[in-house]
């Protein structure tokens, strides 16, 4: 291999051609993964291809590859779809959050006139999209389910 060339990994294509056809609500284990991979289990070019597989699976296939936190992964139910686009959303905001405290943290008067018309700047347009997301955050709650009622009546107080 040539110095600065980078060479293609295809192992998150294994994973795409093995997941692609399963059912949804399927669950993946780590070490299932790693066997389709042939990459050690839980290890930086392990995660690389798993992200690269769950963008080529949700662009492509139309199934979202869900984190299960320590056991692996899952192939999310068509109907979870919402909630999941929702949570990941909130991530977003709460990392726009982060972001926007930063710049708005800054310490001016170590900064050049650019530089702190630039972070300004930054600071507008991070403001800017939060308010969006918190629109799109509220616009797009569950809609609540009705209370079910029981089938047999309650007692009288007599």
């Amino acid at each position: 291999m040539t110095r600065g060339k980078v060479s293609p990994h295809p192992e998150w294509r294994l994973i795409v051609e093995a997941l692609r056809r399963r059912d949804y609500g399927v669950q993946i284990p780590h070490a299932e993964m790693a066997t389709i991979t042939g990459l050690p289990e839980r290890s930086p070019r392990y995660f690389n291809q798993v992200k690269r597989a769950r963008t080529v699976l949700l662009t492509e296939h139309d199934k979202w590859l869900a984190v299960d936190r320590g056991a692996g992964y899952r192939l999310v139910v068509p109907s979870e779809f919402f909630g999941q686009g929702r949570r990941q959303l909130k991530f977003a905001a709460r990392r726009l959050r982060i972001g926007a405290a930063i710049h708005g943290h800054a310490p001016q008067h170590l900064l050049s006139d650019a530089e702190n018309a630039a972070n300004a700047n930054a600071l507008a347009k991070m403001g800017a999209l939060q308010i969006h997301t918190d629109r799109v955050l509220k616009q797009t709650k569950p809609p609540k389910l009705p209370a079910t009622k029981p089938d047999t009546p309650k007692l009288l107080k007599s």
